[in-house]
């Protein structure tokens, strides 16, 4: 064997030997006709006859170019990118050592106007996502997926939850941020009583929708910028919610995945929360402990769209400061066009954490079981 042969990979190669678990990479149908199967009626005919809304009826909300995807990820055999599971596969190992990517479909359950609707829509692309992608098309069983719910009709969602359960292809119950009330309310109760059941955790990751669904604490957005900006607020705005509300205590199996709403706040809202929480305990009768031990405990936190300070060591300082890297989890957003690949995120991450965000902590929080070995040098 050759010296050139025997050295340790460096650099970039070092890195994409690094065995990564992507916790957000989004599969569509490749023809309203494909889902429209799946639906019961009347929602199939409902669903058949036009196109819907635009997105900004209400509001509006500029888009991102291309429709907001990578224009290299549309598949050699035509279609919309994320249509394709083999060259979803294929583009995503050229990027690295892929060994999971929990899916989370988009566009087919995005938030409906009627409850029964979303829920039907909902069921429909579960059923869809089961039969394809974690299905017949799960290459190398390198797929698990996200259940979609319509959350807020809690007796709804329970019930797509409890049509599921023990199903171990499902990994999350995913939902839209954009809910009536903050997660913490008890409306939401029985949803979070039915997940601890399940023993699968809940994903919020952002979903564009139209009307109120997009309102902010101050008003509608002008532009995709801020819709996408202000994601993190309504993310500190539901965690905020749990852990006061005492949710996580209420529900010892609660477990939530923040997912696509940045990650840089997570240390300082900590802080803001343990001050509160220290200064004004016997206001929280049901909180116990600190939130940030709850939140290290229950909550993890995707790393897309990472966070990029003009200086690299004020990221590793933050993830130092309140020790919660061990709360990252990989996430590309594939194939969208703000994607993260695996080897810029490493190049902005500590060596010594970059194993456990790029995969052992969502092996952990995702019960993906032990990492394969490493293959032999």
């Amino acid at each position: 064997m050759s010296t050139a042969q025997e050295a340790p990979a460096t650099g970039a190669a070092a890195r994409r030997a690094v065995e990564i678990v992507d916790c957000d990479v989004h599969p569509s149908p490749r023809s309203n006709d494909e889902l429209l199967e799946y639906f019961p009626e009347p929602w199939r005919s409902y669903e058949a006859r036009g196109p819907e809304r635009p997105i900004d009826t209400f509001t509006l909300v500029s888009q991102t170019p291309n429709g907001g995807v990578r224009l290299d990820s549309v598949p050699p055999g035509g279609g919309k990118p994320g249509t394709d599971p083999a060259f979803a596969v294929e583009q995503m190992r050229r990027m690295g050592d892929l060994r999971h990517a929990i899916l989370i479909p988009l566009a087919s359950a995005r938030p409906r106007e009627n409850a029964d609707r979303e829920a039907a829509s909902c069921h429909a692309t579960n059923l869809w996502l089961a039969d394809t992608w974690i299905g017949r098309d799960n290459i190398d069983d390198v797929f698990r997926g996200s259940l979609r719910v319509a959350l807020n009709d809690p007796a709804l969602a329970v019930r797509e939850i409890e049509f599921w359960a023990g199903d171990d292809r499902f990994v999350q119950i995913c939902m839209a941020p954009g809910t009536l009330v903050p997660l913490g309310d008890p409306l939401f109760d029985p949803v979070h009583a039915a997940a601890a059941r399940a023993g699968v955790p809940m994903g919020m990751h952002p979903l564009t929708a139209p009307g109120s669904r997009l309102l902010t604490p101050v008003g509608f957005p002008t532009y995709f910028d801020e819709y996408h900006s202000e994601a993190a607020l309504i993310a500190m705005a539901h965690l905020t919610s749990l852990v006061f509300n005492g949710t996580f205590d209420k529900f010892p199996g609660l477990r939530y995945a923040m997912i696509e709403s940045g990650n840089a706040w997570l240390a300082p809202l900590l802080w803001k929360m343990d001050r509160h929480w220290h200064e004004f305990r016997a206001e929280y009768p049901a909180v116990r402990r600190a939130p940030s031990e709850i939140v290290a405990e229950r909550v993890r936190v995707a790393t897309q769209p990472l966070e990029s300070p003009p200086r690299d060591k004020d990221l590793a300082w933050l993830l130092e400061a309140v020790d919660v890297g061990d709360m990252f989890m990989y996430s590309s957003d594939y194939p969208h066009h703000d994607a993260d690949e695996p080897d810029w995120v490493l190049k902005h991450v500590p060596d010594e954490r970059q194993a456990r965000i790029m995969s052992g902590t969502a092996r952990d929080f995702y019960g993906l079981g032990p990492a394969r070995e490493a293959p032999a040098r």
